[in-house]
């Protein structure tokens, strides 16, 4: 491990002034971007702060629900309440502290945890709470599972194509109902998942269809990204991962961390994706992107067969009375509630387009 005075120096040079001072003036927000009237930005910067938050946010729920204070807190518990809206707006911050560690100290086994714990707080308040509920996948959201795209990917980022299926479960088959790119992305990604011939053929050949037409940039290559897979060509894949960092700031639907390239996520993804769908041959020729926020010590990590020993150990685990956190942030191990995996839009009869 290098030395940590030369690692943040090191960080900053690699990461350009313009990048490291976004990073740094963003990352550990937990409240909307802009905070409404009256209420201030909470920056969380390490695991103390943010246990002492969700402590005290935890007292604050109790307080309310007691007191029936708000429309929401009716019907719900202050366990159900911290889960679900805690977070609810920056939920990226879990990964923000993953990096943040990886920065001070050279060690990119922070920043797989980070990310682990971000997707396992997700998938505990935005899927298994409803399924929990009976309310199913994407509630109140007006599209289906499309909009998990970006979770998807960062379960590639962490080697965990178990979990991309918790996110894109079979049983609700290709995406319908999301933004156009979203939904390519989406449908190419689930060929791949779950290996069907015929989804394959289907999202391929309508994304080959959307790219016919006028499209952005980062839009064209994280498609035509996905579509090289299919085809085993690795030189198309390394170009288009090489476009993709080059435009990374302006690709806000790209997930990321605090700042844009801070933190390249789903770069990670569609690379790693290659290890698993790509001949072997053709994975060892897929070139890395080079660029400010892409960490070779994180892919050579994730590269490892098997992987380390303990990079699977829990980023934290939060003292009582957040026991129940800790329970919830284990349920995308487990089997959702039996007939629960539907789509909340077929629930409510909502017409698609």
């Amino acid at each position: 491990m290098p030395d940590v005075a030369e690692w943040k120096i090191d960080v900053a040079g690699r990461l350009g002034k313009r990048v490291f001072k976004d990073f740094m003036k963003y990352c550990g927000e937990v409240r909307r971007h802009k905070p409404l009237a009256g209420e201030e930005q909470k920056v969380l910067r390490s695991i103390g702060e943010l246990t002492t938050y969700l402590l005290d946010q935890y007292a604050t729920y109790r307080q309310w629900v007691a007191e029936e204070r708000y429309v929401f807190c009716k019907g719900r518990t202050a366990e159900e309440l911290l889960l679900e809206r805690v977070l609810q707006y920056r939920w990226h911050v879990l990964t923000d502290l993953g990096l943040l560690q990886a920065f001070a100290t050279g060690d990119f086994s922070h920043l797989y945890r980070g990310l682990m714990l971000c997707v396992r707080y997700y998938y505990a308040s935005e899927i298994y709470l409803e399924l929990l509920r009976g309310r199913g996948y994407s509630t109140d959201s007006g599209v289906d599972h499309g909009a998990y795209e970006e979770l998807v990917l960062a379960c590639f980022a962490l080697k965990r194509p178990d979990w991309a299926r918790r996110f894109f479960p079979k049983e609700l088959g290709l995406v319908r109902r999301a933004h156009s790119t979203t939904k390519h992305l989406s449908n190419l990604i689930i060929g791949l998942l779950h290996e069907q011939e015929e989804w394959r053929e289907k999202a391929a050949a309508a994304a080959r269809a959307y790219l016919r037409g006028k499209r952005q940039v980062a839009e064209r290559a994280a498609i035509s990204c996905l579509l090289h897979i299919y085809e085993d060509d690795a030189d198309g894949m390394s170009e288009d991962l090489q476009i993709l960092m080059d435009t990374y700031r302006r690709a806000t639907w790209l997930m990321g961390a605090a700042g844009g390239t801070a933190n390249t996520v789903s770069l990670y993804s569609l690379y790693l994706m290659g290890g698993y769908y790509l001949s072997e041959n053709a994975f060892l020729r897929v070139r890395r992107p080079s660029g400010p926020g892409w960490w070779n010590e994180y892919v050579d990590l994730c590269l490892w067969e098997p992987l380390p020993a303990g990079l699977d150990k829990p980023f934290v685990v939060f003292p009582e009375p957040l026991g129940f956190f800790n329970e919830a942030l284990s349920s995308i191990d487990k089997e959702p509630p039996p007939g629960s995996v539907r789509l909340a839009l077929d629930i409510c009869k909502v017409p698609l387009n």
